[in-house]
């Protein structure tokens, strides 16, 4: 069992890892990428932490899928799936968006279609803890709050707001030129 302080240096090695893997990937070295998530998931393995070999395996079916290696990357997916189906967070919508993806390589459309959806409910409810967490409940109908207000001869400005009480919902300037923006007549 790793303490405190070796925890955040295996934590350091993976994140390394990891935006190795990210840049090789986003210059189109896509086997260099490919090896730095291997080598994330050899250190994840080494941990015995199923998030992060999760994660990692996540990482090499996302770059195995595009180059077309799709019994591969969905063999990896379901190893990635089974490390996290007890775990509801990012890393579960990243699998199964990425299981999306394999259906949907695979002309399976509505398959596609539902696990899309399941990442998606996934990151709703995920917000919808962390917003309980910051103390805003949003409700199923108003996920999210936005604080409106008008301008003279701008018709409507609307702020998205984290928190916001009902009685600050609707600002109204009752000076009629209060910043100079009306035209001269």
């Amino acid at each position: 069992l790793l303490d405190g302080l070796e925890w955040q240096l295996a934590e350091g090695m993976m994140d390394t890892l990891f935006l190795i893997e990210r840049l090789y990937f986003a210059q189109g070295s896509a086997r260099e990428a490919e090896y730095f998530s291997y080598q994330a998931r050899d250190l994840a393995y080494s941990l015995n932490a199923p998030v992060l070999m999760s994660r990692a395996l996540t990482r090499i079916a996302e770059i195995l899928l595009p180059l077309g290696e799709l019994q591969e990357g969905y063999m990896i997916l379901t190893e990635a799936a089974q490390r996290v189906h007890e775990v509801n967070g990012p890393d579960a919508a990243d699998v199964h968006r990425l299981r999306g993806q394999y259906s949907q390589m695979n002309c399976d459309r509505k398959y596609a279609k539902e696990l899309y959806e399941t990442a998606m409910t996934v990151l709703e409810e995920l917000t919808m803890e962390f917003s309980t967490l910051d103390g805003y409940v949003p409700t199923k109908y108003h996920p999210q709050l936005t604080c409106s207000f008008s301008l003279p001869q701008v018709k409507e400005v609307t702020v998205p707001v984290a928190k916001v009480s009902p009685q600050h919902c609707s600002v109204r300037l009752h000076h009629p030129d209060p910043v100079g923006l009306a035209s001269p007549s």
